[in-house]
């Protein structure tokens, strides 16, 4: 590192040997366009065609959900390998990433074709980094949108060509520790995964386990409950159920005044929306010895003489629940499954030993897995420090002679 004088400009303070600049001054801008879908000449195998949903999940594009072919191409404007791609149109405005090879876009894309005076990488780092102030540049419309002229002329601090080379090359460090982080995260839910199947199916004894398994219903190991909350407890002890965030707290605007009605539970019982159960909507409470939840969800608890709350909690995850949801829901969100319905389903059960043990076994592998999100929430945090201090130059990166 190296210090430096600076100078004011709208940016704010930047190295003097800086310039400022704007996306044009990086390279061309283009915005991608789609060759006519009723002529099937028009797609293939030939060049990837990129549309937002190919973007957002890595650095570099490597592959695309559709392609298009020589003709298509011809009827669109071919981008060269190294060239920036932004989602500048719908909900999606700011995902990002490189290509790797000649291709096309279409419509909602921006592109710059970087000139040789400035690396792509860089404009790469700098659009991530201020991806949510560019999106909030489209305003509240029914369908944002940044214009191609207003996306050429975004602001930045532009370094010389190795200084910038320099710059993400330090951020690639961080980049390839979040990308191990998350492999290794994938790595270790996938086996979660594949020993809890076999676990839940007796493929897999742990310690040797050699008692018989009994076939048992939900209705034998579990109970419904609807203790309703008579003013006991008040708005922030309402819960939702989210499919993907677990019990989380309810919205006011979306609470009933009078919470009266509203169903208790309790911890490490369990609750779902008869509507939304078959794609996932179910979650047990663990965060609090009691809460609320809305009059239309269905609450239950399991019979601790007869099963382990967190073995019935795997149990959800398996392969056999969900069959029996997409069966019950046949496709549809519409379909309601009240605990009735529920109690039908059948399952493999251990004695009360073995069930503690294969819980035991998960709550080991989800604490591990736990570490490393929060591990991968941390590189993320320090890489956007570290992009807003090296993008504005406030840290510097010696430049090699």
């Amino acid at each position: 590192m190296t210090g430096c004088e600076y100078k004011h400009t709208p940016l704010g303070m930047i190295p003097c040997e800086w310039r400022l600049g704007t996306i044009e001054d990086i390279g061309e801008v283009v915005t991608g366009s789609t060759p006519s879908t009723n002529d099937e000449s028009n797609f293939g195998d030939d060049y990837m065609f990129v549309t937002p949903s190919d973007l957002g999940s890595n650095k570099y594009i490597l592959k695309t959900e559709r392609g298009i072919s020589i003709n298509g191409l011809k009827k669109c404007r071919s981008l060269p390998a190294g060239s920036v791609l932004f989602v500048s149109i719908g909900s999606t405005i700011g995902k990002t990433g490189i290509t790797t090879k000649i291709c096309a876009t279409n419509q909602q894309i921006n592109a710059v074709i970087p000139n040789h005076e400035n690396d792509c990488a860089y404009l790469f780092y700098f659009l991530q980094l201020k991806a949510t102030a560019i999106a909030r540049l489209a305003g509240k419309q029914a369908v944002p949108i940044i214009n191609k002229s207003h996306f050429a002329s975004i602001p930045l601090a532009i370094p010389a060509t190795k200084e910038q080379k320099n710059i993400c090359a330090f951020i690639d460090h961080w980049d390839r520790s979040i990308d191990l982080t998350e492999r290794l995260i994938a790595a270790k839910q996938e086996r979660r995964t594949w020993l809890m199947q076999q676990f839940l199916t007796g493929k897999v004894r742990l310690l040797g386990g050699t008692d018989t398994w009994s076939t048992v219903t939900v209705g034998d190991i579990a109970e419904e409950v609807s203790k309703r909350n008579q003013g006991q407890m008040g708005a922030d002890s309402v819960r939702a159920v989210n499919k993907s965030e677990g019990m989380i707290p309810m919205k006011n605007h979306v609470m009933a005044d009078d919470l009266s009605r509203y169903k208790v539970i309790e911890k490490a019982w369990f609750a779902y929306n008869p509507m939304r159960i078959n794609i996932g909507s179910i979650c047990q409470l663990m965060e609090a010895e009691k809460a609320l939840v809305s009059p239309d969800y269905v609450v239950f608890r399991c019979k601790e003489h007869r099963i382990d709350h967190r073995y019935f909690n795997a149990f959800r995850r398996s392969h056999r629940w969900q069959s029996f949801m997409e069966a019950a829901g046949n496709g549809s969100v519409r379909i309601r499954i009240y605990f009735e319905d529920l109690a039908r389903l059948t399952m493999l059960l251990p004695p009360m030993e073995e069930q503690r043990r294969i819980a035991d076994f998960l709550d080991i592998a989800d604490r591990e897995l736990g570490l490393l999100r929060v591990q991968l929430d941390a590189l993320r945090e320090q890489k956007k420090g570290l992009m807003q201090q090296l993008l504005t130059g406030k840290m510097r990166v010696k430049v090699g002679s």
